[in-house]
């Protein structure tokens, strides 16, 4: 008799409380990585990754402080490191054109300039990792090959044939970088 002195619509409520409660729970922890991802110990740099070629940019972010602050900073810190990545990139696929199609160098700036910013617009912050030694945080920035290729091939500036001639070599200068880095 005592379990049909209980208002299922009060069993119903309690329940959806025990359920969100163990929801939230879950939610809060947070489960490190037991050893360092595999983005961490290779660097930044242009890689072959089993996903293809890619560049990677890390950035850390000390132990101390908010943990959104240290987000922030650490992302912040892991596109700058992008950049550098990319513009050494683009440097080297610049010097691999031949001169017939090269521009000047005052426009060869201009295009790096753009090819940097718009690649950066493409690059994402695809994960952390935090030490749990001293407590810094690590993100990694990426872009791959393929989105690099894409904002050379949208850039409505570049004359074609040194368009072309630059996505022609985009994976050779990624590859011999990647096996110097």
């Amino acid at each position: 008799m005592c379990c049909s002195a209980v208002d299922p619509h009060r069993l119903g409520w309690m329940l959806l409380g025990l359920c969100l409660a163990g929801w939230l729970a879950g939610c809060a922890v947070s489960i490190p990585y037991e050893a360092e991802p595999a983005w961490y110990t290779r660097g930044s740099g242009p890689l072959m990754t089993p996903r293809g070629p890619v560049f990677y940019g890390i950035g850390v972010a000390g132990g101390s402080g908010p943990s959104t602050l240290r987000r922030v900073t650490a992302d912040n810190r892991a596109r700058k490191e992008m950049a550098a990545v990319l513009e050494r990139y683009i440097d080297r696929l610049m010097q691999a054109s031949s001169p017939a199609v090269s521009p000047g160098r005052e426009e060869r700036e201009q295009i790096a300039g753009r090819l940097l910013k718009s690649s950066l617009d493409r690059t994402v912050i695809s994960d952390h990792w935090s030490d749990s030694t001293g407590g810094d945080l690590y993100a990694l920035c990426e872009i791959h090959l393929e989105a690099f290729k894409k904002v050379v091939q949208d850039d409505a500036a570049l004359d074609r044939r040194f368009r072309d001639e630059m996505l022609a070599r985009t994976g050779p200068v990624h590859a011999r970088l990647s096996q110097a880095f």
